[in-house]
Order: C-alpha cells, then sequence, then structure tokens
C-alpha cells in the first residue's frame, strides 16, 4: 500500500534536506530512547525527570521542537508531525516516527540513556523496530550503550517484551 500523499511529500522533504536531518540530535551524552511502560507510560515519567533534572536528557519530541517546520507550516517541526499524524493512516503515523526516531538514534554521540518497560515488540513499538537496529550501527555511541543496545536486541530476538530496565544519567 503506498503512503498517502502528505506523508510522501513529508518523507521527500526530509530526503531532500540533510541539513534538516542533521539537527534531528540530541547533545552528545544527552540523547535518550526510550519505550513501553512500567505503571504509567515511560514518556510520562520521563517528563517529571526532565522537571527534577533540567538539560540532563533529550527526547525526540525536545528536539524536533527547536526545529523550524518545513516552509508552507506554521510552528515548529513537533508542530508539524503531530498535525501531519492526527491527518494520515495509523500505518503512515508509524512510518513516520520511525523515520524520526531512526535519523535521531543514527545522530546520537557518545553516551546514550535508556528508559524501557513493558509491551516493547517490534509490531508495537518503534524501538524495539527500527532504533535497536540503527544503534547498532552507530559508530559514535559509547561502549557502555553499545552493552546495553545488544541486550535489547536480544530481548527482541528472545520475544522478552517486559525488559523493564533502563540507564539514566547518574547510573554510573
Amino acid at each position: 500500500m503506498p503512503l498517502q500523499p502528505a506523508t510522501r511529500n513529508f518523507m521527500i522533504y526530509l530526503q531532500q534536506h540533510p541539513e534538516v536531518r542533521g539537527r534531528i540530535k540530541a547533545e552528545r551524552d544527552k540523547t535518550l530512547l526510550y519505550a513501553g511502560d512500567f505503571g504509567s507510560p515511560i514518556w510520562v515519567q520521563l517528563e517529571t525527570y526532565k522537571r527534577q533534572h533540567p538539560g540532563a536528557i533529550q527526547l525526540l519530541p525536545d528536539v524536533l521542537k527547536s526545529i523550524a517546520a518545513p516552509p508552507g507550516s506554521l510552528g515548529n517541526m513537533k508542530d508539524h508531525v503531530d498535525d501531519l499524524t492526527r491527518k494520515v493512516s495509523p500505518r503512515d503515523q508509524s512510518v513516520i516516527w520511525k523515520a524520526l526516531s531512526g535519523i535521531f538514534a543514527s545522530n546520537a554521540e557518545g553516551t546514550v540513556y535508556f528508559s524501557v518497560g513493558s509491551h516493547v515488540t517490534p509490531n508495537k513499538k518503534v524501538f524495539a523496530s527500527t532504533e535497536i537496529a540503527v544503534l547498532l550501527r552507530n559508530p559514535n555511541i559509547s561502549a557502555v550503550s553499545r552493552e546495553l543496545v545488544e541486550y535489547y536486541r536480544r530481548c527482541v530476538q528472545t520475544r522478552t517484551s517486559e525488559i523493564n530496565t533502563g540507564f539514566m544519567p547518574g547510573d554510573f
């Protein structure tokens, strides 16, 4: 099934603008990837963490807020993506978030942090379907982060969806 026109146009925009793709990154040693839930959705818990530890981590939505929307759109890239994903099919929503998450993971540098809960399967979570594989190809992440990515890869391969582990700043 082909992508809807709005999704296809956004994917073409990303392809034709390497300077935009290059900005879809956290600062060195601040990338945090997340998936699943642990009593509540992980992203809700991370919002609390960010308030308690300002500047310690950066999530993809935070980075998207710092990038201008494509020409002809109002607001920032996060606003644009939210508006776009409200208008397209669930399949296209998945394509959009996989593309953005893949870019974010491929641009990660240094220590990458994780918060991974339950119900993490490739058919439900971008982390399991995209980010792990991209990080495994990223030569710019730390050895500790790479070890954790290998662990997450093994969990996905063995269909262990109740991962419930993470690595946050200060866990050294």
